[in-house]
């Protein structure tokens, strides 16, 4: 029967045979070291065998006994160790039916096999002869394997494979090595702790490779734990290794054994639990009933929280401990999955994540937000908005699931920004480029599933510096979007520096794509001048209201560009136009007149020179050249002139007067011109007449009770000194019509220069008939003019006296 424990107890017990070479480590760590001494654990590996080899003090009388015994260690519980039934050592007859030790002058062996006495697990065999291979400084364990070639390799690779952090644990042992076949060291494990920073350096194959921890450990009491196991033990720790990179950042892409001071197995965890659990007899779990294990379970949240105190003061881990926090889903066994909740618990309660700003903030009092939003809201106006809140640290590198459901860190949502936005005037006050910033995370933040939200959000600066949505009222993209007017400001047209903005960073047809979607609107110019500019000029009474109206040249800007893109003009549009439209007058700028009622200026490049005909007659206004004062912006003087000549053209369909307009008004006007005596302005009004004689010959006569009457106008026009001549015999330069000449040759052939001919080449027959002026000589101008002034001038000429009286003789 105890044969057969013990068969169960050291063969049976581990499902994998390389728990042995753990429990040799294991004793390994328990044993006792010199000064000095570096403790150290050589495995050489051949295919029949295995000798283990450590440079401990050696056996005593005291260590053969209890190595021999069933239930007996020479080890402390208080220290925390592995072989509570006594058979640490016991586990070498997995792959061994023959182990032999040599220390300190011991040397004896067990038989598995023994059939005499069946007790060969724990009784010693002496050994007479030392084999040549031993270290005699050394303890050796010398096993020679039972298996068969197949699986003595298998073992030997298994060795092989040894976890470098096996050795993280350990309170002594700071290196093990495997040799192969006596001579090659295939690997090499060494530990160095550096303050709470453990270093394993690990040599495998020629391969180096270095893993460093940060190790964290919470010491506590369990006397009120009662576990038979543990009796006597007043107090326990927990150990959390966290592995880092070799900068010093965390490295959470493993996932590492739990330990009881050597590996047990993964339960997920991205770091290294290290307790004094009490294990199944296999060591290959933790034994999920037992309080003593449920209490070490417990305090690894509190052990985490230490860890993170000290995690803050670090350069690297402030920034990327934060994915060492477990998921639920990540914890495969149901024993560690309070343990999620409760670091999730503790890390929410405490400052536990890095703000923007470098504080450290509870989570709840930190947003997650991307480098596109972070543009748009600063970090001191969350702030300030919000109040003790702010942006997680920009370089915190943690997985957003960890964040956002573990922590409870916000997202910056939709509903923050639009708090935001309600703030009118911290929006007003962003630069154009903001804007577009903003139109853009909207667009690929995919919020137009919200879109009737987004359309009533006041996000659409205007030019009169009013934010607005269209369910305000419709929005107009611009008036033109090449030239600003100044009237933007009146209607609710979009700032049009926003839309230069996004020319200069070439995003113009993102922002007008936007805007049009968001239900901005390109506006028809017939719209903006009936429904706007006509309305507007409606609401005025008077002229004088227009005496402070900035915006109003600007109107006439925008309605000139209109017309001039257009093929044809309709009729009315001008005669709506004419009607309705308030002109700035010259020099009197600061009043307004129709456009009927103005007349072109030289400026203008009006050549029948009307400043000089009206000049002095304070009734008579002409437009402002104010609509060309931008013209000394334009470089060839080409371009002025067709500039100018647009300009022109524009106020004549409006009706603007580039000649004389004939009215009882104007009459006056040319009473007071025909006054002057002015030789220069009156020979003006006669060519104007001329070219415009089809109109003044209407306002000659007048009907009246079915007869003609003549108007005053033809009265002036017929008996006033005002036809200017050429000198002559009369002595006058201003004479009636029915005195003036036409200068024709034939006249001049008999009257000679004597006669009063008109200094203006009228071709026009109907006005020198009206007027009366004399296009023939006549019996009248004869006498009067040729021969009475030859005999004043006592003229001795006889053939001019021929030709007057030859004219007389043949029309008497």
């Amino acid at each position: 029967m105890l044969s057969g424990a013990l068969e169960q107890l050291s063969v049976n017990l581990y499902r994998e045979k390389i728990h042995f070479a753990l429990e040799l480590i294991q004793n390994a760590d328990d044993n006792e070291y010199d000064i000095g001494v570096n403790p150290s654990l050589k495995f050489i590996l051949y295919s029949d065998k295995l000798i283990i080899q450590n440079n401990e003090n050696g056996f005593s009388e005291k260590n053969v006994r209890a190595i021999c015994n069933v239930n007996n260690s020479t080890k402390s519980k208080a220290e925390g160790y592995i072989g509570e039934k006594g058979i640490g050592f016991k586990s070498v007859f997995l792959v061994s039916d023959e182990p032999h030790i040599f220390s300190n002058g011991y040397h004896f062996k067990f038989k598995r096999e023994d059939r005499e006495d069946l007790l060969g697990f724990v009784v010693p065999y002496w050994i007479e002869e030392l084999p040549y291979s031993i270290d005699r400084k050394q303890t050796n364990i010398v096993l020679p394997l039972r298996g068969s070639r197949s699986e003595n390799e298998k073992l030997i690779q298994n060795i092989n494979n040894i976890e470098a952090s096996l050795v993280l644990f350990l309170k002594k042992l700071k290196t093990i090595e495997i040799v192969q076949d006596g001579n090659f060291v295939s690997q090499k494990i060494t530990r160095r702790d550096e303050g709470k920073r453990t270093i394993i350096d690990h040599k495998k194959d020629s391969v180096q490779k270095t893993e460093y921890y940060f190790c964290f450990e919470e010491n506590f009491s369990v006397q009120n734990v009662i576990e038979e196991k543990r009796q006597g033990i007043n107090s326990s720790k927990v150990i959390l290794a966290f592995p880092t990179k070799s900068d010093g950042s965390a490295n959470y892409d493993t996932k590492p054994h739990t330990f009881a001071y050597l590996p047990i197995r993964q339960y997920g965890f991205k770091f290294v639990v290290q307790g004094d659990f009490i294990l199944s007899s296999s060591r290959e779990d933790i034994l999920k009933d037992r309080s003593w294990n449920v209490l070490i379970r417990d305090k690894i949240a509190e052990t985490f929280l230490k860890a993170v105190t000290e995690f803050k003061k670090d350069d690297k881990l402030k920034l990327t401990y934060y994915n060492y926090i477990p998921l639920e889903s990540e914890i495969n066994d149901s024993f560690f999955t309070p343990v999620v909740k409760q670091i999730h618990e503790a890390l929410k309660q405490t400052d536990s994540v890095l703000s923007e700003s470098g504080n450290w903030l509870k989570p709840s009092n930190l947003f997650i937000a991307g480098s596109e939003i972070r543009k748009l809201i600063s970090n001191q106006e969350i702030k300030s908005f919000f109040s003790n809140k702010e942006y997680i640290s920009a370089n915190v590198k943690a997985k957003i699931e960890i964040l956002e459901k573990c922590l409870g860190v916000h997202r910056f949502s939709l509903q923050e920004i639009f708090e935001f936005l309600q703030n009118t005037e911290w929006v007003k006050s962003k630069p154009d480029e903001w804007f577009i910033k903003l139109y853009f995370y909207l667009i690929n933040n995919e919020l137009w599933n919200r879109e009737i939200l987004l359309k009533s959000w006041k996000i659409i600066p205007l030019e009169n510096n009013v934010l607005s949505s269209i369910f305000e009222g419709a929005i107009f993209l611009y008036l033109s979007i090449d030239k600003t007017y100044e009237f933007e400001s009146e209607i609710r047209v979009v700032r049009k520096s926003l839309i230069i903005a996004s020319k200069e960073i070439k995003k113009e047809e993102f922002l007008v794509n936007f805007l049009i979607r968001l239900g901005v609107v390109i506006p028809s110019p017939h719209t903006i001048i009936f429904e706007h500019i006509i309305s507007r000029v409606n609401a005025l009474n008077s002229e004088k209201c227009l005496i402070n109206y900035k915006s109003f040249p600007s109107y006439i800007r925008y309605i000139k560009d209109y017309i001039e893109s257009l093929d044809s003009i309709p009729k009315n549009l001008l005669d709506i136009l004419a009607e309705k439209l308030w002109l700035k007058q010259h020099p009197n700028s600061n009043y307004y007149s129709r456009p009927p009622s103005l007349y072109i200026p030289k400026i203008y490049g009006n050549t029948n020179d009307l400043d000089l005909l009206f000049q002095g007659i304070e009734t008579v206004q002409f437009v402002s050249d104010d609509y060309i004062a931008d013209a000394e912006k334009i470089t060839s003087p080409e371009k002025i002139i067709e500039y100018i000549s647009k300009w022109r053209e524009f106020f004549k369909k409006l009706g603007v007067n580039e000649g004389l307009k004939i009215s009882e008004q104007e009459i006056e006007h040319f009473n007071t011109i025909i006054a002057t005596k002015n030789i220069e302005r009156i020979t003006k009004l006669l060519l104007l007449i001329n070219q415009q004689w089809q109109q003044v010959k209407e306002k000659l006569s007048k009907p009246l009770s079915g007869n003609i009457q003549h108007t005053k106008l033809c009265d002036k026009l017929t008996n006033s000194e005002w036809i200017p001549v050429t000198p002559n015999f009369l002595n006058k330069s201003l004479v009636k019509p029915s005195d003036a000449f036409v200068d024709k040759p034939e006249i001049r052939n008999i009257l000679g220069n004597n006669a009063p001919y008109v200094i203006v080449d009228l071709q026009n027959q109907d006005l020198i008939k009206t007027l009366g002026i004399n296009s023939e000589v006549t019996i009248e101008a004869v006498v009067n003019l040729g021969l009475k002034n030859l005999v004043k001038q006592d003229c001795l000429d006889k053939t001019t006296f021929v030709k007057m009286y030859t004219y007389l003789s043949q029309n008497l």
